[in-house]
């Protein structure tokens, strides 16, 4: 069953933090996160991260507006490249995961969020899912 984020879900916007500010924010999360037995890889337009504690893989991917969190196996999270070189498709990967959360804001589609899995935050919360949908409906808002 599909259902917007409710409005109770929203997290603080971090559009206020320079890029190095949030830059410096994310490298500081991620160690946490991996003394806290998240594991992450990281492409252009991708994140990946394995929850060793769990035994649950999950990635987004995100481009001009896109933005999908997936819930992935361990064989597609290894063939995950942040270099590159293997020649795989991180996209296509990603994409062929199960659906938790979609999102576009582009200048061409009306900007939507949409959940498929109502527990896309448990089963991923480093994702940037609620950060999105802040995004896309907040700026109509001119907030």
């Amino acid at each position: 069953m599909e259902n917007n984020i409710s409005e109770n879900n929203k997290t603080s916007d971090c559009s206020a933090l320079s890029l190095s500010d949030q830059e410096s924010a994310e490298r500081k999360y991620d160690a946490d996160a991996n003394e806290a037995g998240l594991h992450f890889k990281k492409g252009i337009g991708w994140k990946a991260c394995f929850d060793e504690e769990r035994g649950i893989y999950t990635a987004e991917r995100s481009w001009r507006g896109f933005y999908q969190l997936c819930e992935i196996d361990k064989e597609t999270y290894d063939k995950l490249d942040p270099t590159g070189k293997n020649g795989e498709d991180p996209d296509k990967l990603i994409g062929g995961g199960r659906v938790l959360v979609e999102a576009d804001d582009d200048y061409y589609t009306m900007p939507y969020c949409t959940v498929k899995d109502d527990n896309y935050n448990e089963l991923a919360p480093w994702s940037r899912a609620k950060e999105r949908y802040e995004r896309t409906y907040n700026d109509d808002k001119g907030t």
